[in-house]
């Protein structure tokens, strides 16, 4: 199917020239105004065409409509037309127009409306595309003859341009990977690492003086192989003094519960025993007592 037009999609204010022929000479038709021709158009696969209501124009100046002999001198038949911005939007890829008028043969355009624009010459108007020739700065990169990347420059390739473990050990070329370490092994480089090692300051010698130092005033270190440790007077202040709220559920609440029942207040009945807080008034444990054929026995702590 031949087209007579190829427009980007979604462009405006475009103009195209319609050659409009006599029915009976068959030769251009000339003198028409907007007010003799009945102009429709329809998008491709719509249900109804669009009736385009003519304007009388300015050469060269579109409006939508717009319609005017070229000339009928020198280019008899001619007229230019504002295609209106509707006709050419997205969702369609083509649109016909169709001009009708009195003792004219009916003129058919056919639009094919593209997705690219032929007429950038850098990326067809695909703006997913670098705008910029190939192998030229920010355009896309070309091989040579061998298959390599042409155009590359030092700092072309950085790290910041692999993403981490892109690239496998297994993809990088032996004679790579001894460049690399050749480029690593310098004889500057070797001078700068044995210079770190023998320095007075950061060398290894330095280091072990430095940590001797640091183990003596250090305040936690393995102490399997020192001696002459001892708790400071008030070191065991730093233990909690919560009591346990029912059996001692560990080896400090095994000290305390002791301490508690003789150092605070009790009261002892013919079948309890309840002991109090520092206040004197709070009840914190109870003991049942109980004797049987003179012997007395002690049950287990209990929250009060």
């Amino acid at each position: 199917m031949a087209f007579d037009e190829l427009i980007l999609k979604d462009s405006t204010s475009q103009m195209i020239e319609v050659y409009l022929r006599d029915s009976t000479t068959g030769m251009g038709k000339t003198g028409l105004a907007n007010t003799d021709v009945t102009c429709y158009y329809r998008r491709q696969g719509a249900a109804a065409g669009v009736e385009v209501s003519l304007a009388d124009a300015t050469l060269g100046v579109w409006e939508t409509g717009g319609f005017k002999e070229c000339s009928a001198t020198n280019e008899p038949g001619l007229y230019q037309f504002g295609m209106p911005d509707a006709a050419l939007a997205t969702g369609a890829n083509g649109a016909t127009f169709i001009f009708e008028a009195s003792g004219v043969i009916d003129a058919r355009i056919k639009v094919l409306l593209l997705d690219c624009n032929l007429r950038d010459a850098a990326r067809l108007g695909l703006t997913s595309l670098p705008n910029a020739n190939p192998a030229a700065n920010g355009g896309l990169p070309t091989v040579n003859a061998s298959n390599q990347i042409a155009g590359l420059v030092a700092g072309s390739i950085v790290a910041a341009t692999f993403a981490t473990d892109s690239i496998a050990a297994g993809a990088v070329k032996a004679d790579a990977v001894t460049k690399i370490q050749d480029g690593l092994a310098t004889s500057a480089n070797q001078a700068t690492i044995a210079g770190y090692l023998t320095n007075a300051t950061y060398g290894l010698s330095a280091i072990r003086t430095q940590g001797d130092a640091a183990w003596i005033t250090a305040t936690s270190v393995t102490v399997s192989d020192k001696t002459g440790f001892a708790l400071a007077a008030d070191g065991l202040d730093t233990v909690s003094a919560v009591l346990p709220s029912g059996e001692p559920a560990n080896f400090r609440e095994m000290v305390l519960t002791p301490y508690v029942m003789w150092a605070h207040k009790s009261v002892m009945t013919t079948d309890t025993w309840t002991v109090y807080a520092a206040d004197g008034e709070t009840e914190l444990w109870t003991y049942g007592l109980s004797e049987v054929d003179g012997v007395q026995t002690k049950g287990a702590l209990t929250a009060a």
